[in-house]
């Protein structure tokens, strides 16, 4: 199977249960959502995307940021994801580089709302093997140029099958996404609560630190992916604030003791490490006693 399959599964089952909310106040339906994806797949493939295209995306923080990638993957093609800021000349090596069909930025999502209802909003019945490819997301290039890491739709399935089992995610959890959608942690933000039928809270910016606190508070999220800095201030205010936190990973940098020192007794806290190649994550470890720096556990399943 592929995630479009579990998704759609939700869809089905929960059709009009919340699965997004962006922070400036737009509400999606889990089957809102699915029939924008499924008309604007229909919309590429009018426009002539096949299976194994790599179709690019780069658009403002919105419900369409999930939107879009939801839609790439129905078609069978995969998508790659550029952060709205990525400086032009970046943009362009990309879609050179990967070789793009096409880029679904801004102007082309307005172009395709004006005639979004010529479409069907039925899911599409296209057959996705496990072994395509689902997405791209591109290295710094702190070591050389940018290189594309290619993740098939089987791994992608596999981590937010693995992720649901270790932290028992259910229709209850609510997520925070606030990682830029080029980075990979946005993958552990978006599928895994899409996948068992949660909602997801779009922040509408990620620059400050106590207007996220105030996302997170307002919304009752319950499952925040962050990094160590962030869980080091927040340390720090943790009190002024009425959270709803059952589950708060740390990723992306050495989480050390004293970053966490007044929050690891109040809610589960996961140290996590893996390279984008690997899916997002390649070890977990839960936070059971304070050490100078906390281990990155062993291999997941």
């Amino acid at each position: 199977a592929t995630f479009v399959e579990l998704f759609e599964m939700q869809v089905r089952s929960k059709p009009f249960n919340t699965a997004l909310v962006f922070e400036g106040g737009e509400v999606m339906t889990y089957q809102g959502l699915n029939e924008k994806a499924n008309q604007l797949a229909n919309h590429l493939i009018a426009a002539g995307v096949v299976a194994g295209d790599i179709i690019a995306v780069k658009n403002k923080r919105s419900t369409d940021m999930i939107m879009v990638p939801l839609a790439v993957m129905k078609t069978g093609a995969a998508y790659l994801p550029i952060d709205i800021n990525c400086p032009e000349e970046r943009t362009n090596y990309f879609l050179k580089d990967s070789s793009c069909k096409l880029l679904i930025d801004d102007p082309f999502l307005a172009e395709f709302e004006s005639k979004r209802t010529q479409f069907s909003n039925e899911n599409l019945g296209r057959s996705i093997a496990p072994s395509n490819l689902c997405y791209i997301i591109y290295t710094s290039g702190s070591t050389g140029a940018p290189k594309g890491v290619m993740i098939e739709h089987r791994s992608l399935l596999d981590y937010v099958q693995t992720f649901c089992d270790y932290f028992s995610l259910t229709q209850n959890d609510t997520v925070l996404e606030q990682s830029s959608i080029a980075f990979d942690h946005s993958v552990e933000e978006i599928f895994p609560v899409l996948g068992v039928g949660g909602i997801l809270v779009i922040a509408n910016t990620t620059k400050k630190l106590d207007q996220l606190f105030k996302v997170c508070e307002k919304y009752r999220v319950s499952i925040l992916t962050t990094n160590p800095y962030t869980l080091e201030y927040l340390n720090e205010v943790y009190e002024n604030y009425d959270f709803n936190f059952r589950v708060v990973l740390s990723g992306g940098d050495t989480l050390r003791g004293e970053y966490i020192s007044k929050l690891y007794q109040k809610f589960e806290i996961y140290n996590t490490y893996g390279p984008t190649e690997s899916t997002v994550c390649a070890s977990f470890h839960k936070v059971m006693d304070l050490q100078s720096k906390v281990p990155i556990g062993l291999p997941i399943n």
